[in-house]
């Protein structure tokens, strides 16, 4: 019976682990039994209690063992050659930051960039916003600017309209004046004329009241440039002569039917003159009934630029072939009745006494 005692001692001081009491360290409750055994492992603490119940040897470590934990815990870490402690490490020096900082508590270093922060795009919108009002602030100015001094001009304009005229404007006003008589001359010294006595009676017009505004002592800016602009219009208006045997010679009932399609054309006809009328400034209209017709009248105005030796009432009962300009319509009253009535009117150009 000894020696089975004796057997079992030495297989149970074999397979059975030994039991060792440590005696307590700082930190360790004194009432501890038995006192665990603390481990130190890069950062951690673990604490492993012994036990009777599992033989080493068996392959399965015993419940609550925690050898394999620092090895665990160690990969999981990050690491770094400045590295301590828990936590992501600074990407300066390596020392731990918690992930939800910015910057490292040690080195101050940002952690990560600006833009990954949405509150860093709020300075930069309100930064567009501002240039953009900006932009259109400065462009309203502009326009009201540009606005003022466009009335500004205005009323400058309209203030040289009314003062004296310029000795400039004078000399201009001059030189207008002395062109258009040399047209009128260069066409009144030709058979035919150059051009249609229609066209030189409005440059005629033109060049008196030119001629009016140039005498004047107090004629203002304004009249000047009026009268030099009316002289260049009409002179810009002139309409060469057709040869007479180019002209058209139109149904009488057409032409009176269609007067606005045939203003301004030239065209040719047949008439006897039945009376005339003398007007202050020098023109004579001939009343003409077409082809010997009395039903067919026509008006042709004589400007005194036609070779004839006919006057006043020597133009009666005469026949001629006549051409001009149709310049529209005007009135007849008949000789013994005194019935008006509308009818065409030409300014003559060709007068052929048949």
């Amino acid at each position: 019976m000894t020696g089975s005692r004796q057997e079992r001692s030495t297989s149970r001081s074999v397979y059975e682990r030994p039991q060792r009491h440590v005696s307590p360290t700082e930190g360790d409750r004194p009432d501890q039994t038995p006192p665990a055994r603390q481990t130190k492992a890069r950062g951690f603490v673990s604490s492993v209690r012994p036990s009777s119940s599992r033989p080493y040897g068996s392959g399965e470590e015993p419940a609550g063992s925690s050898r394999r934990a620092p090895q665990q815990a160690a990969a999981s870490q990050p690491s770094g050659p400045n590295y301590m402690g828990a936590g992501k490490p600074c990407v300066r020096c390596g020392r731990p930051v918690d992930p939800s900082q910015d910057r490292c508590p040690h080195c101050g270093a940002f952690q990560r960039p600006l833009y990954s922060n949405p509150w860093f795009l709020v300075p930069v919108i309100a930064l567009v916003v501002l240039v953009i009002v900006l932009s259109i602030a400065l462009s309203s100015c502009s326009s009201k600017s540009t606005t003022q001094k466009a009335g500004t001009a205005g009323t400058s304009s309209s203030i040289s309209a009314d003062s004296a005229a310029t000795s400039e404007s004078l000399t201009l006003l001059q030189s207008g004046i002395t062109s258009a008589q040399n047209y009128i001359d260069t066409s009144s010294n030709q058979s035919p004329h150059i051009y249609t006595a229609y066209s030189l009676q409005a440059v005629r017009q033109a060049l008196a009241e030119a001629e009016t505004v140039s005498n004047e002592q107090d004629a203002t800016q304004g009249e000047v440039q009026q009268a030099n602009d009316d002289l260049k219009s009409s002179i810009e208006g002139l309409v060469e002569l057709q040869s007479f045997d180019s002209l058209e010679w139109p149904n009488y009932d057409d032409l009176a039917a269609n007067i606005d399609t045939y203003t301004g054309s030239q065209i040719a006809i047949n008439g006897t003159v039945l009376s005339t009328t003398s007007q202050d400034d020098g023109t004579t209209t001939l009343y003409v009934a077409v082809s010997g017709d009395t039903t067919c009248m026509i008006a042709v105005e004589l400007t005194g630029d036609e070779n004839t030796d006919f006057t006043g009432d020597s133009y009666v009962g005469q026949v001629f072939d006549l051409g001009g300009v149709v310049t529209g319509t005007t009135s007849y009253a008949e000789s013994g009745t005194g019935t008006e009535s509308t009818v065409p009117q030409i300014c003559c150009d060709y007068l052929n006494q048949l």
